[in-house]
């Protein structure tokens, strides 16, 4: 199956990259920027066209870096994003992601995948293969499906939007100082976007679709409805059990969500992917949804332990606790995955030689889940902690994606107004608006208008204009900059 050297080569599984020499100089770049930087920011992840040869078969591709983090750029094994051009695919896919195995702890995010397909949770395809890239072998990769009517299309869903939350001021926040710990409203200024949202908004149907779940997303985000009205509780509580038996924390993070909007049932379902990262994130607790006394959180992490709440989730839960933490069940994993999971190991030692896997590990988990099951009788609140911000923390930066958010629509009496938010954290002014993203183009308001600093929801204002307006220009008091943002027209 493999040549046996540090770096294996699979026969059959092997993708070979080849980008232009300028192209693969600009990668080299990127990613010496993104070491200095701390992390991989928006503009680093730039795609350029290529060639992958995969069976033989020559396919043509755009290729991108992927990640977030630096780790993902260690030594020459970088993350990469790979789309692929025309007719073709890749088992399948149109698009997907390799990495490094250790950024998905190599086969424990393997097994989840393979528990969540039996378990009929919606998940990307994840697997092995080797690559080389301009001739270099780079070993052995982890691939991973990203987000697209294909991942749909192969777990038989009718084809509607796949949603997230939009993180990028998270990394803006990070990007020259990695470990800025301050807290910013990065979670409420974050708008929720779909996957392909050129071709779900060209789509009449697509769209409605979105509008949908764009609403039930908005509803989950600020804690507003009946959670059996935005999501099946049944579904959602075998996935959260299956993560207990995984102890998998890192896909609770608000950020790492992914949702399909369901047309038919009018729900939205999670995604199972990203379990790991890597690392085990120091989780304490066995049951993510026990506690002996009320827990208090900030939103973005009270976002997936707002279920807790609700008796109905709970009690599916506590269900498919006591399904999946049976030996016999994990005794049918682990007879079923063994074999696979064994093999993948001696293969991924010819690499890794000091990496060791042993599928017995879920056993562990599901016992201790097993043992803390009968303290898990009454349900303590789930309870909301406010965040008090610094808003001296700002010092002279402004953040793009947690600044300002403009919106246009066109009320009853036929006027164009102009929603303006303020997730900044601090006092804003607005100086005016144009057609064109240029200073010369600007319209003035008569006055500058002031909008206080970011409290709960973003201060927001709204202007009635003559004519029309693509652009707002304002200054935000700390940096006292002429900026420039798009407005966007109001989708919902």
């Amino acid at each position: 199956m493999l040549n046996k050297s540090t770096r294996p080569v699979f026969k059959k599984e092997n993708i070979g990259i080849q980008i232009k020499s300028k192209d693969l100089d600009k990668l080299f770049k990127y990613r010496d920027k993104a070491i200095q930087n701390g992390v991989i920011g928006k503009s680093l992840k730039k795609y350029f066209r290529g060639i992958m040869v995969y069976n033989k078969e020559k396919i043509p591709i755009k290729i991108r870096l992927k990640g977030d983090w630096v780790d993902h750029l260690s030594g020459d094994k970088w993350s990469f994003r790979i789309k692929i051009l025309g007719d073709k695919d890749f088992k399948g896919m149109k698009a997907f992601s390799i990495q490094h195995p250790k950024t998905r702890s190599f086969l424990k995010e393997w097994i989840m995948h393979k528990i969540f397909k039996d378990e009929n949770i919606l998940t990307t395809r994840y697997g092995f293969i080797t690559a080389s890239l301009n001739g270099n072998n780079l070993g052995i990769y982890a691939y991973e499906e990203h987000f697209s009517k294909e991942l749909l299309q192969h777990n038989n869903k009718t084809e509607a939007p796949i949603l997230k939350f939009n993180e990028e001021g998270i990394w803006q926040t990070r990007l020259n100082n990695p470990k800025n710990k301050n807290l910013y409203p990065y979670f409420e200024a974050s708008d929720i976007i779909p996957f392909q949202k050129k071709s779900i908004l060209s789509s009449g149907n697509l769209k409605k679709d979105f509008e949908k779940g764009f609403k039930l997303m908005t509803k989950y985000k600020e804690f507003n409805g009946n959670l059996e009205n935005i999501f099946d509780l049944n579904y959602t509580a075998k996935l959260y059990a299956l993560y207990d038996i995984g102890k998998i924390r890192h896909s609770y993070h608000w950020h790492n969500q992914r949702f399909y909007y369901n047309p038919k049932e009018n729900k939205l379902e999670h995604i199972a992917f990203d379990c790991y990262a890597g690392i085990e994130e120091g989780i304490e607790d066995v049951i993510y949804g026990y506690s002996d006394n009320n827990s208090y959180d900030f939103k973005m992490t009270y976002l997936s332990k707002q279920f807790f709440n609700n008796d109905l989730f709970v009690a599916n839960y506590k269900k498919f606790l006591d399904k999946f933490s049976n030996e016999e069940f994990l005794t049918n994993i682990i007879n079923k995955y063994s074999t696979s999971s064994d093999s993948l190991n001696t293969i991924l030692k010819y690499e890794f030689q000091d990496y060791e896997f042993d599928i017995n590990y879920l056993i562990d988990d599901a016992k201790a889940v097993r043992e803390s099951l009968p303290s898990y009788t009454s349900n303590h609140n789930f309870l909301v902690k406010p965040i008090k911000y610094d808003y001296a923390s700002i010092e002279n930066n402004y953040f793009p994606s947690i600044g300002i958010k403009a919106n246009k629509y066109i009320n009853r009496k036929n006027e164009l107004v102009l929603k303006i938010k303020n997730f900044h954290l601090d006092t804003v002014y607005l100086i005016g608006h144009s057609i064109e993203g240029k200073n010369n183009a600007l319209v003035k308001f008569t006055d500058s208008i002031l909008i206080t600093p970011f409290q709960t929801k973003g201060d927001s204002k709204e202007i009635n204009i003559n004519g029309d307006a693509d652009f707002i220009f304002f200054k935000p008091q700390n940096t006292n900059k002429l900026e420039v943002m798009n407005i966007e027209k109001k989708l919902i």
